[in-house]
């Protein structure tokens, strides 16, 4: 991933730490931003840039400047240049100023009311792809003092710290490997001491402490975290030591239960090892152990669960309660990052509670087709539009087990595919009798006269096994003979997950042409494909 950063300080070292790990481009000289976005000749508008981050100094942005139409003209000047690139990512920083005049108590400075514009005006935009990076809350979080430096500023116009930099630095990686996809999908968490204080077991549904006010408010305040982060994508579980009967009495009737049973995808309610329970959640939900963060207050049981599950990321716990709300946050920042938030984010949870009603009718069917046909399937197949990508670059980043060649795109790769003539970008989604099981499926074809290469095809795990990958294959198959194609090229590329599909295109009567390195080629001539077996119906 290509990223460039502008500024109107002296950023160099910043540059510096990020380039340890990734590549940026930075413009020589201080101040030279806007000069940048308007010459349609430098370097950012030559480069072939994924992201370009804008990191501005309130104190410098504002200088000189008698009121906020010329603060926002500036901030004008980033909208137009995302508005003419849409394949770039826009990152803007919110400002922090602090006051540098002397004023009468019964005034507002100037310069707070610049800042709050250029935050209020920053957060309110029309593009799909301009973020903000909220650098002033980091600034509040850690304090001027320490992310601030006087002696840097006044010898060389560096005005963090070092350890403002490392702060600054830190953020702008979890913002790139957001943008990769790379966060993680499943919060596991314990009960007592942790969802609320006190252990219901000794003290009783009426003595734990949980409370919208005063004592145990805390712990009120971090299930609505909790909840929020459910209702963006993340799937919520939980592993406690502990009577199921207890802990389901503070889910029902405490007053102050933010969280209920409805909002946990899975319970492990026992007193088995937690390691073997936290095993049995990533078993049941299918995803692996590197994609689950496990919470709990008990040092016991954190060290008990790191050591025979080395995978699984699990996070020292603020002894002090009053602490959780915050401490929360950052780990909301470096483990679940969203980007953007899309419909089958927010559904879910949901949607893992409905394939669990599906696996019980799988278990009371006399065979597979029965179970197939009882579903009652329609899936929907169109090509991608503006409104897919978010959904369909989530796919590529996060689908392993079902995915030919595992190549991992960007909003941005999706975008500059889909205004391409020489690719096609098709999506698919699945209703049963159950529900809408969403989005499920991309394929990604690249056109070459009368060839079509299959550069990406994968499938949300959740429908594995239901033959509407074949239905799938043969709609666009089909798709692309219409269109004068007579030779389509596949590929499958081994990985470790994607074992389960390796034999994928030789089961629709495709022909191996090559194989090397864990790479597979194949070919079909279209007048040659076979009859395909699915119980889905096609929906246009």
């Amino acid at each position: 991933m290509n990223v460039a950063i502008l500024s109107n300080i002296n950023i160099s070292s910043i540059v510096e730490k990020l380039q340890e790990v990734i590549v940026v481009y930075s413009p020589a000289g201080y101040n030279t931003w806007t000069s940048e976005l308007l010459d349609t000749s430098s370097e950012l508008h030559k480069r072939k840039i994924d992201i370009v981050f804008f990191l501005l100094d309130g104190l410098s942005l504002i200088g000189g400047l008698e009121n906020s139409e010329e603060l926002l003209e500036k901030l004008r000047l980033i909208a137009d240049f995302a508005k003419s690139n849409p394949h770039i990512a826009v990152v803007v920083n919110t400002i922090d100023i602090a006051n540098q005049f002397p004023e009468a108590i019964n005034t507002i400075p100037a310069a707070r009311i610049l800042q709050s514009e250029w935050n209020r005006c920053n957060s309110k935009h029309e593009f799909d792809h301009l973020y903000w990076f909220d650098l002033a809350e980091l600034i509040t979080i850690h304090g001027r003092e320490k992310m601030y430096s006087r002696k840097g500023w006044y010898l060389g116009n560096l005005r963090f710290s070092n350890f403002g930099e490392d702060i600054i630095v830190e953020e702008i990686k979890r913002i790139i490997e957001s943008f990769k996809g790379n966060k993680k999908k499943c919060l596991v968490l314990d009960l007592d001491n942790t969802l609320w204080g006190g252990v219901v077991g000794e003290v009783g549904l009426d003595g734990i402490s949980l409370s919208a006010v005063k004592e145990g408010s805390q712990f009120y305040l971090f299930q609505r975290q909790l909840k929020r982060l459910k209702e963006m994508g993340v799937l919520l579980t939980i592993c406690s030591k502990n009577n199921p009967e207890d802990a389901k009495e503070v889910f029902n009737n405490h007053p102050a239960m933010i969280l209920k049973e409805k909002d946990f995808v899975l319970m492990k309610i026992n007193w088995k090892p937690k390691p073997e329970n936290i095993s049995e959640l990533a078993q049941e939900l299918n995803i692996g152990l590197d994609s689950m963060v496990f919470i709990d207050d008990s040092e016991f049981e954190r060290e008990s669960v790191k050591s025979q599950l080395p995978d699984l990321i699990v996070p020292e716990m603020p002894k002090d309660t009053t602490k959780l709300p915050e401490w929360f946050l950052d780990i909301q920042r470096k483990y679940f990052l969203f980007i953007s938030v899309t419909e089958e984010d927010a559904n879910k949870t949901e949607m893992y509670q409905l394939q669990a009603q599906r696996e019980q009718l799988q278990k009371l069917s006399t065979s597979i087709e029965e179970y197939l046909t009882s579903l009652q399937m329609k899936q929907k197949i169109w090509l991608v539009s503006e409104n897919d990508i978010v959904r369909a670059a989530q796919l590529t980043q996060k689908t392993n087990q079902f995915n030919l060649t595992t190549r991992r795109y960007t909003e941005f790769d999706i975008r500059r595919m889909i205004e391409s003539d020489d690719y096609l970008v098709l999506m698919s989604s699945l209703e049963d009798k159950f529900g809408d099981n969403g989005k499920i499926a991309l394929m990604i074809v690249e056109k070459n006269g009368r060839r079509a290469r299959i550069d990406t095809f994968l499938m949300s795990c959740r429908v594995m096994g239901r033959y509407v990958e074949n239905q799938f294959v043969d709609y666009v198959e089909n798709m692309l003979a219409n269109m004068g194609v007579e030779e389509i090229e596949a590929e499958y590329i081994t990985t470790k997950k994607s074992v389960p599909v390796k034999d994928f295109w030789d089961s629709l009567g495709y022909k191996r042409s090559k194989e090397e390195d864990g790479k597979v080629l194949y070919n079909l001539r279209i007048s040659d494909k076979p009859e395909r077996v699915f119980y889905s119906v096609l929906e246009t």
